[in-house]
């Protein structure tokens, strides 16, 4: 019928492919489901790869992130910068390398993309984290995740390959009860010959992390009977001020927090950011009876935040303990008889918790010169 009928219309001569499935009239062919059905198998892959390919090609550029010559990517004074919320830190120094292969980076800019989530249990003495009496788990933890993005930096060529340090600045602090942070680099502008490409690259590093140096001598510790003495106490007869404190982030690094003078029953913290795993710690210091010849040196573990949101978990992977009245992170102290050892405070004697000592408050703080 349909020939007839298409026959009768055109007046041209119809002809049927039985393998196609094709209506010929005449010189034309006029396509039908079959020819779609024997079609899709090839077609579909292909606009699938082409795809792939175009999607691949807008987002070839690649950057890595890396720390820094110092050791770290950020360093305040926590004592300076331990208010909750409005605290923390305003600036990031990284080393950014564009990974992308046989393209420049020109005429464009960079900026620096923090990502977190907020510890709403935070204390100034720390005993809202993990490990302190007012920390409560997952219900600390912020629903929001939040994004503060720094302030973009003009970039008139990163070469294929090469790595560049570079340090952003933040309009908002990353609060100082950030966790959950990943940190983020973006890149827009011209990249090989394409005018107007974005890259993006992201990277998990920890929380805030703590480094107290204190001087304990204002009494003397006995091993016998892993107890404080009031001074004068056997050999120890006064107590000992110390000078020229400094803490370095790197093996053979330059120092990036110094002090003149750490009187006894005064305490000063650092914080800072850095990748998960281990630290390295280089402090050096004198006193009027002893002087640190060598410094003291070590790797330090990384605490992070930890948690699953489905199973309601939530913590860090080392967690603070009380010392003297406060919670401490990593410390050092100069007690007598002295002791050059880096210490995590995890270790339940006196010596550690120094329950029995004054508890150190923020007017007995010491800020620390910051050179970062």
């Amino acid at each position: 019928n349909c020939t007839s009928k298409c026959k009768r219309r055109s007046g041209a001569p119809i002809s049927f492919n039985t393998q196609t499935g094709a209506v010929i009239v005449g010189k034309i062919s006029a396509l039908n489901v079959l020819n779609f059905d024997a079609a899709y198998p090839f077609l579909i892959p292909k606009a699938v790869e082409y795809s792939a390919g175009l999607i691949n090609y807008f987002f070839r550029g690649k950057m890595e992130i890396g720390l820094p010559a110092d050791g770290i990517y950020a360093l305040i004074d926590h004592h300076a910068q331990r208010c909750k919320d409005g605290c923390g830190f305003n600036k990031i120094k990284l080393k950014v390398k564009n990974a992308t292969p046989g393209e420049d980076m020109t005429a464009g800019t960079l900026r620096a993309v923090v990502k977190f989530h907020r510890n709403k249990c935070y204390r100034e003495d720390l005993g809202g984290d993990p490990g302190g009496p007012a920390f409560a788990g997952i219900s600390c933890r912020s629903a929001e995740e939040e994004a503060f993005v720094s302030d973009p930096m003009a970039v008139a060529t990163l070469a294929t390959l090469e790595e560049r340090e570079l340090t952003f600045n933040f309009a908002n602090v990353i609060p100082i009860n950030a966790t959950d942070i990943y940190l983020q680099i973006v890149f827009r502008g011209k990249l090989g010959e394409e005018p107007d490409a974005v890259a993006v690259t992201t990277k998990d590093i920890s929380e805030p992390n703590y480094f107290a140096f204190t001087n304990i001598t204002d009494k003397a510790y006995d091993f016998g009977d892993h107890s404080f003495h009031t001074l004068p106490y056997k050999a120890s007869l006064a107590p000992d001020p110390i000078y020229g404190v400094s803490i370095a982030f790197r093996d053979g690094g330059p120092p990036l927090a110094q002090m003149a003078q750490l009187d006894p029953a005064n305490h000063a913290q650092l914080a800072f950011l850095t990748d998960p795993g281990r630290q390295f710690v280089d402090i050096r210091y004198s006193s009027h009876r002893y002087t640190v010849g060598s410094p003291i040196r070590g790797p330090i573990p990384v605490s992070e935040f930890v948690g699953d949101v489905d199973t309601s978990t939530y913590g860090r992977t080392v967690v603070f303990t009380p010392s003297r009245g406060m919670y401490r992170n990593y410390y050092e102290y100069h007690r007598l008889p002295p002791d050059f050892t880096i210490y995590d405070c995890r270790v339940e004697v006196e010596l550690c918790t120094q329950s029995t000592m004054a508890p150190f408050t923020p007017a007995s703080a010491v800020e620390w010169t910051i050179t970062f």
